[in-house]
């Protein structure tokens, strides 16, 4: 799911604009007095990041659920 210029709010750094996103990391533009933050992916949506727009915030949950399910499988096969 790309959510290149998607918005999001940070509990501490407030709104900001999703400017890049790869496999395993978001980047985020914040204010300019805190600038650009980069976060692991899908992971700091679990405890730091949410989507201010609904459809994509639902399409995250099932990223999230299905990297906890191949971490599961994962660590079962060991």
């Amino acid at each position: 799911m790309d959510l290149t210029n998607e918005l999001i709010t940070h509990p501490v750094f407030g709104k900001g604009k999703v400017i890049s996103q790869e496999n395993t990391r978001i980047t985020i533009q914040f204010a300019k007095e805190i600038g650009i933050k980069q976060f692991i992916y899908p992971d700091a949506f679990e405890k730091f990041l949410n989507m201010c727009n609904l459809a994509a915030a639902q399409s995250l949950l099932a990223d999230l659920s299905s990297k906890k399910q191949q971490i599961e499988l994962q660590q079962q096969a060991e």
